[in-house]
């Protein structure tokens, strides 16, 4: 069907710009407590299977991986088949203690 009329596309932009280009740099959650001091938050019923789940505040992670009397260990919760964060903390009463393994991915 042939009606003699040629369509042309659109005019481009001379320059094209993405407005989230110009945000900031990241930042490694990791270093941005200003105290130093992380501090840590348990909420109830929230892992996928209903169990608690203990979040820092450089914004990881964990769930329970062991209790033990007193003592609770919890395991990071970044796993899949390419990333395997190994960062533990353990709990007894309201005291926390990072364990031997810190690397979070």
């Amino acid at each position: 069907m042939d009606t003699g009329d040629e369509l042309s596309p659109p005019p481009r932009p001379d320059d094209l710009q993405e407005s989230s280009i110009a945000d900031a740099d990241p930042v490694d959650v990791s270093a941005t407590s200003t105290t130093g001091a992380t501090t840590y938050k348990i909420v109830r019923d929230t892992s996928i299977r209903g169990n608690d789940k203990l979040f820092d505040s450089d914004g990881y992670a964990y769930t329970v991986k062991r209790r033990i009397a007193r003592c609770i260990t919890w395991r990071c919760t970044l796993r899949s088949k390419t990333v395997n964060c190994a960062a533990t903390v353990r709990q007894v009463g309201a005291t926390f203690v990072v364990g031997a393994s810190t690397s979070r991915v």
